[in-house]
């Protein structure tokens, strides 16, 4: 079994509080004879300080004056996170990251107009994107899975926050743990709603919870998916897009032309942009306004609003990612990006 000497980095992009790893996991890390390294102040967002660490067996790490990241990365080889870091901190760990170091976290390695991968690679960064583990929706493992839960039913309550009105009727395009997070959301609010989905037996599902169920045939060419898509998004109030492949980039179901027929007012929420985006437009982190009036939302940290919930799912799958690292499974190498 190898051994890590592991550093849990402070988060840095805007409103981000969750931590990649908890006391409790650093514990069994430490049991199991990793180092474990603890930036400063990394569990603030979950009010963990920093001496519940060190109670946990955990070395904390503080960044010299001036910001210079240099200290927080000596003799590190796995460095945990939860998002890749902003820009500004991604250039100074990029000078300070050691050859051959193992990064593990949701790096986000289809977000359009970003090379941040191949900066990753050009500096022999070794990169785990955790979010990509083909594992079964159940695994502990499957912090996709975990995250999407919490943010289906985040992305249906923002839109209808913001929707200028009472909405009556919603579209879920995508029936992974978020669209089913979705659909459990837009029952509970009594909206009229129907859900695009590939399977038969998750229709059979969605149409007993008493919602209108779509399949999308996988063999269709992408042309006849989105003709599918406007008729029933057309006269929807909110629509939310969760459609993924995997190891592929996301199907564009609503283009430009789609959103020119829709109603002024309707929200769209694109909760599959990192992977390139169901919504042809929509930019990351960003709230847009289409000419004729329709909402286009993306957030990224939909869990940051939760962030003690989600760090505990974070901080389980952080540890059995670990654990089965340094056991030299297969199984982390669906995972890999460099």
């Amino acid at each position: 079994m190898k051994k890590y000497n592991i550093l849990v980095v402070k988060e840095s992009r805007a409103g981000e509080g969750r931590v990649s790893l908890l006391p409790n996991q650093v514990t069994e890390l430490v049991k199991v004879g990793h180092s474990v390294f603890i930036e400063a102040g990394a569990g603030d967002g979950v009010s963990v300080e920093d001496g519940a660490y060190v109670e946990a067996g955990a070395i904390i790490r503080k960044i010299n004056i001036g910001k210079d990241v240099k200290v927080l990365f000596k003799d590190i080889n796995l460095i945990v996170r939860v998002k890749r870091a902003n820009k500004e901190r991604e250039i100074q760990e990029l000078s300070q990251i050691e050859k051959d170091t193992i990064m593990i976290g949701a790096l986000d390695p289809k977000e359009p107009n970003s090379d941040h991968i191949k900066r990753y690679k050009d500096h022999d960064i070794i990169c785990y994107s955790i979010d990509y583990l083909n594992v079964s929706e159940t695994s502990t493992l499957n912090i996709l899975a975990a995250m999407s839960k919490i943010t289906g039913s985040l992305a249906l309550q923002d839109a209808i926050n913001k929707f200028s009105g009472t909405p009556a009727k919603a579209v879920i395009i995508g029936y992974g743990s978020a669209g089913k997070s979705a659909l459990n959301e837009a029952i509970s609010q009594n909206l009229d709603t129907t859900v695009f989905c590939t399977q038969n037996t998750h229709k059979k599902v969605i149409q007993a919870s008493g919602a209108n169920a779509i399949i999308i045939d996988k063999e269709a060419s992408i042309e006849k998916t989105q003709q599918k898509v406007l008729e029933e998004v057309i006269n929807a109030d909110i629509i939310i897009t969760a459609a993924r492949s995997a190891n592929k980039r996301s199907p564009l179901m609503i283009p430009i032309k789609t959103q020119k027929k829709m109603m002024p007012g309707s929200i769209i929420v694109d909760l599959a942009l990192s992977d390139g985006g169901n919504v042809e437009g929509a930019k990351h982190d960003e709230t847009l306004t289409t000419e004729n009036g329709i909402i286009i939302m993306n957030v990224s940290g939909y869990p940051k609003i939760v962030p003690n919930e989600a760090s505990i799912k974070w901080s389980q799958a952080s540890k059995a990612f670990i654990d089965a690292l340094s056991s030299g499974g297969v199984l982390v190498e669906s995972a890999r990006l460099s």
